[in-house]
């Protein structure tokens, strides 16, 4: 389900846009947050939600009970782990900057 939301939303700005490139994204006249605020705003905690970062982070919570993925991993394991994460969660904030906030150099007018 929450796939099917993500690829509606990035739909819905591959046509505001006009085109499917991040080129294209960044150039349209107003960001996805000040157009339609609403849909900005699910966007961004359905990445959050993907991201797996706080108030949705089940799996995290779970593994502080058990600890699961510290028993697993250890060294160089654990580190790639989290680097992974990590790498998770700085592409739902770049996709968040090009598709919700048009981008890096976006005007407010």
């Amino acid at each position: 389900m929450l796939e099917f939301m993500l690829s509606c939303l990035f739909l819905f700005s591959a046509l505001r846009s006009g085109s499917f490139t991040l080129e294209s994204q960044t150039q349209t006249n107003l960001a996805l947050i000040l157009n339609s605020p609403f849909l900005g705003l699910f966007f961004f905690v359905l990445l959050l939600f993907e991201a797996k970062r706080a108030p949705f982070d089940h799996t995290e919570a779970e593994s502080e009970l058990v600890a699961g993925h510290l028993i697993e991993f250890g060294g160089r394991s654990l580190l790639i782990f989290f680097i992974c994460e990590y790498m998770h969660v700085y592409v739902c904030v770049f996709l968040i900057t090009i598709f919700v906030f048009n981008g890096f150099n976006t005007s407010l007018y």
